[in-house]
């Protein structure tokens, strides 16, 4: 995922940036027990999108697309 391109910051236009968080919910038993949070964030001003469920190419898609 390192060769893909982020557009700017829709707000500030300053660079973003991918994270990846994993977490196994303290190991509370739920309906999922184990999540991947998927994150595109500006460096400079903090507007993040996340998404657990479709991935990083998800999120980077809908950082790239947003309106």
């Amino acid at each position: 995922m390192d060769n893909v391109e982020l557009k700017p910051c829709p707000f500030c236009g300053g660079e973003a940036e991918t994270d990846e968080e994993h977490t196994d919910n303290g190991g509370v038993e739920v309906y999922y027990r184990e999540y991947h949070y998927y994150t595109v964030r500006c460096k400079k001003c903090g507007a993040s999108i996340v998404n657990c469920w479709g991935g990083m190419e998800q999120v980077i898609k809908q950082w790239n697309e947003r309106v």
